[in-house]
């Protein structure tokens, strides 16, 4: 219950900071809810998914009554992305998910990354594996699949 809390904290914290987020908050609306910023009539969108297969057992799954991040297991990421394509120009995800210390992405991760792309993605952008992984371009469009994620003792 601690942890839960503490997550609650960190997002009431960006609240009154009125830092802007995405992929985690209060409850499953609010961490399934994209962040879409304009500038200079371009309005580019993010979306923000955590996945099971990361072992993410620290980081709750956001339900309807309480907080925690955007399970990418247990959200329509499709509607989602087709969705919020219609208000954007550009749509980026940022993902969280593959095997730590790796250098390649699981299938699993490239079958997520192509149906995004399918469904209007413009970009991905991944981390989790502690490493850079590869970086391929599909129907014209950036997958990143890490580009690292450092822990204490890797900085």
């Amino acid at each position: 219950m601690f942890l839960i809390w503490e997550k609650m904290d960190y997002i009431i914290l960006l609240q009154a900071k009125e830092i802007k987020y995405f992929g985690a908050g209060m409850n499953s609306q609010e961490a399934s809810k994209p962040l879409i910023l304009k500038h200079n009539n371009i309005t580019i969108g993010f979306l923000g998914y955590c996945t099971n297969s990361t072992g993410y057992g620290y980081l709750p799954v956001a339900g309807i009554n309480n907080p925690g991040i955007n399970n990418l297991e247990t959200t329509n990421y499709i509607s989602q992305i087709k969705n919020t394509k219609r208000k954007c120009d550009y749509l980026f995800m940022l993902i969280h998910w593959g095997n730590e210390h790796t250098f390649f992405p699981p299938y699993m991760c490239k079958k997520i990354a192509y149906e995004m792309i399918q469904s209007g993605a413009d970009g991905i952008i991944g981390s989790h594996p502690h490493r850079i992984q590869s970086k391929i371009i599909y129907k014209n469009k950036p997958i990143f699949f890490s580009i690292l994620a450092l822990k204490k003792t890797e900085q």
